[in-house]
């Protein structure tokens, strides 16, 4: 079976990028023919070398010579991470049986972030719509130009109508199975494909006991959406309560780090910033923190760093939004914030419930470690490849 892993960028960007190269390394490990086709022709591929196996494709002028090399690989069936044009998946199914990963919320909502903003922060559940129109700029769901507002809800009313005709589309949670149902794609071409993590192994033995650091590891972009409005006065509270000091670690960066640093002066939490780290320093500094917090106040589609961290036995707080419910059980692997409540003072609580009772933390502990083994590159894999044989067999 010859594969083609389809991605708008051939360089890191978010996690689609790091999802198609690892993916692609694992086909090409397991004997098949594998191509890699990026449609951005200002992107390099610096993540797959000649050794990963994969023939590189992609980096051309125009759309139609980017078809035309697909078309000399020949691929039995295309496993496309959703390009930025949404006429692109659309012609490759054309051509190719086609499979669609959706990372994000594409043809299902228009700002991608399934959220209102006004009068308060609240979790959109209805699916893509002239509702939707309605609601954008009095709700704030998006931006204020209403021009840009019309071009984004066209678009991905085009990308719903390609999932709702392409062979199988592929989500990583049961929060986003639903939304892809939600939205008009039939339910046997949903199918749920849990995210693995892609740098690194769960370590080899549980985590064996030790003392708290009394630290907290944010790790993301800094930015609104991830919450550290919320995380920062729920340390400060969680603090008050426990009795004991609390620190906030961020290994990260984003447009909101000034503010974060006024506010975590405001509410006299310790910070630590660490900015972007590679996947070992990372690692290390899972393993240093009592948790991992992600305030989440969107619906993450996944949430993947909630099992990298569960890699090295450290548990997570979180809102219970989108996927996170996957991945984080409650007095299991971590404590979980109502996803219906967003604000600082359940996310206090849940970070007491992990931290007052020494017994509990190293239990939880050892929870997220055994939680991160269900989610596997082999389990993936056996779950993936029947859904590309059967594309590639209708043929």
């Amino acid at each position: 079976m010859r594969i083609l892993v389809a991605n708008q960028f051939g360089s890191v960007v978010g996690g689609a990028e790091t999802y198609s190269f690892a993916i692609a390394k694992e086909l090409a490990a397991t004997g098949y023919r594998v191509g890699f086709a990026f449609a951005d022709s200002f992107s390099n591929n610096i993540n797959l070398r000649t050794s990963d196996g994969v023939e590189s494709l992609g980096g051309h002028g125009s759309f139609a010579s980017w078809l035309d090399a697909v078309d000399t690989f020949a691929p039995d069936v295309v496993y496309s991470q959703v390009l930025s044009n949404p006429w692109a998946d659309h012609e490759i199914a054309k051509r190719w049986p086609g499979i669609l990963f959706n990372h994000n919320y594409s043809g299902a909502c228009f700002s991608g972030t399934k959220q209102f903003r006004v009068p308060t922060t609240k979790l959109c559940s209805r699916p893509l719509g002239p509702m939707c129109l309605a609601h954008y700029l009095p709700r704030r769901c998006g931006g204020l130009n209403p021009l840009t507002a019309l071009r984004s809800y066209r678009r991905e009313i085009t990308r719903r109508e390609t999932f709702r005709q392409s062979r199988a589309v592929c989500v990583a949670s049961r929060h986003m199975r639903s939304v892809m149902i939600q939205n008009g794609v039939p339910e046997s071409k949903v199918h749920l494909l849990p995210l693995f993590p892609t740098h690194g192994d769960r370590d080899l033995h549980p985590p064996q006991p030790r003392p708290r650091a009394n630290t907290i590891l944010f790790a993301g972009r800094i930015t609104r959406l991830k919450g550290w409005t919320h995380l920062v006065p729920a340390i400060a509270m969680a603090a008050k309560q426990l009795g004991q000091g609390l620190a906030l670690m961020v290994a990260g960066d984003g447009p909101d780090r000034d503010k974060l640093v006024r506010l975590a002066a405001k509410w006299n939490v310790p910070l630590d910033f660490r900015g972007w780290l590679g996947p070992e320093p990372l690692r290390a500094l899972m393993k240093q923190a009592d948790l991992l917090a992600v305030p989440s106040l969107w619906p993450e589609p996944f949430g993947l760093v909630g099992i990298e961290a569960g890699c090295v036995g450290t548990p997570a707080v979180a809102y219970g939004v989108g996927g996170i419910p996957d991945w984080l059980i409650p007095g299991v692997s971590g404590e979980m914030a109502p996803g219906d409540d967003l604000r600082p003072e359940p996310l206090a609580k849940a970070m007491v419930r992990a931290l007052q009772d020494e017994n509990h933390w190293q239990r939880l502990r050892e929870g997220a470690w055994r939680q991160a083994g269900l989610f596997s590159r082999k389990s993936h894999l056996d779950r993936l490849l029947p859904i590309l044989q059967e594309a590639a067999d209708s043929r």
